[in-house]
């Protein structure tokens, strides 16, 4: 994997850029729909749209986040750097 220029440190912080993002996303979206929940009368809905929206693409990041993490395990991204495992 040296051809791509993706070591293991690079794979792992990509990873743990994308959870830091799905993270962030989801609690957003949580928080738009608790204050659509809270505030619905004055809201018009908008907090419930954004906070779906915001959901959905947090959720989307972390299920993306785990696939990339058992395909770089799987291909051995994660170790590459490690001339004693094999």
């Amino acid at each position: 994997m040296e051809k791509a220029g993706m070591g293991p440190l690079e794979v792992k912080l990509r990873l743990l850029s994308s959870i830091q993002k799905g993270l962030i996303l989801t609690l957003i979206g949580c928080g738009g729909i608790y204050l659509d929940y809270r505030f619905a009368s004055y809201s018009g809905g908008i907090f419930l749209t954004t906070g779906i929206f915001a959901l959905a693409i947090g959720v989307g990041f972390l299920i993306s986040t785990l696939i990339s993490f058992r395909l770089s395990k799987q291909w051995e991204l994660m170790e590459a750097g490690n001339p004693d495992k094999k």
